[in-house]
């Protein structure tokens, strides 16, 4: 079950996995039939002390997770190319969520007193071991991310290691995967950038990757009265796929006093900007055209 969207494998993570020399990136910018499909995320975490019992058992909940749930009941025997099936967190590809099972140790022990030596002993008589669905920090459940932040709560795991798990688990709000194949990107010296065709289009204005000196509202104006097809283009490269080309076509004249390149950079307002009457919007330019 596609349980999670993809971000990005960073090949270096498990070079020992890949046969590229453990170097390289493969983004996955978009998400189930627009990016890679269906993937399913699945973990566990356990606790700093040794002691404590989803640390003694993790290697039980290994087991149950990999080879029993996922593999023998579920068929689930593919990984992402690049990476491992199945690694710690660190080796495995960025995530936006995953899923979880916690194990819930039930144990009996037997302890005797013995009055000549005032000495006790302690022999474990039984033991039950349930795995469930992770039980997370504000009721976010079977959620890996939210798990770790309950043990955090507890005392059981540190800050430091919570925050270390977001580099890898980005969160399932939209454009944290953009956001993080745009942060990894960065770090390697690559930015987001668009070429358009200068034979449609003039720039005039941009920020961020794009920028470029606002080209003013009376070359605007002059532009745009030229334009024959009375369409702006607007880019945005770290939008979902459905923002990322918005294009406003006016359907009516720009009064004198308007100043529409200040209605679209900086501040919109609906006087002589009326939806559906003054102008409307398309995601292509086709549609544009062709009022679609």
């Amino acid at each position: 079950a596609d349980n999670t969207d993809l971000c990005y494998v960073d090949l270096s993570r498990s070079s020992q996995g890949n046969k590229l020399n453990g170097s390289g990136h493969v983004n996955f910018p978009n998400d189930n039939s627009n990016g890679e499909g269906a993937i399913h995320c699945h973990g566990f975490a356990w606790a700093n002390d040794e002691y404590d019992s989803i640390s003694r058992f993790k290697a039980n909940n290994l087991f149950f997770v990999s080879m029993y749930d996922h593999m023998t009941q579920r068929g689930y025997v593919r990984n992402i190319p690049g990476a491992p099936m199945c690694a710690c967190v660190e080796q495995m590809p960025t995530v936006s969520r995953s899923d979880c099972t916690q194990i819930d140790a039930y144990e009996k022990y037997k302890i005797v007193h013995t009055p000549t030596t005032n000495s006790f002993t302690a022999e474990l008589t039984n033991i039950d071991i349930a795995f469930n669905s992770c039980k997370g920090r504000y009721n976010r459940n079977n959620d890996l991310h939210a798990y770790v932040a309950r043990l955090v709560t507890e005392k059981r795991l540190n800050n430091d290691q919570r925050a270390a798990l977001d580099k890898y688990i980005v969160g399932h709000q939209p454009n944290k995967c953009y956001q993080a194949i745009d942060y990894e990107m960065g770090t390697k010296g690559y930015v987001r950038g668009y070429e358009h065709d200068e034979d449609i289009w003039v720039q005039v204005a941009g920020s961020d990757t794009l920028f470029m000196p606002d080209a003013g509202k009376e070359a605007f104006r002059t532009l745009f009265e030229d334009a024959p097809q009375k369409i702006v283009k607007r880019v945005c490269i770290t939008c979902v796929t459905t923002h990322a080309y918005i294009y406003y076509k006016r359907l009516t004249p720009v009064p004198q006093q308007l100043d529409l390149f200040e209605y679209l950079l900086n501040g919109w307002k609906n006087t002589h900007n009326a939806p559906n009457v003054d102008f409307k919007i398309y995601s292509t330019y086709e549609d544009a055209i062709n009022d679609k």
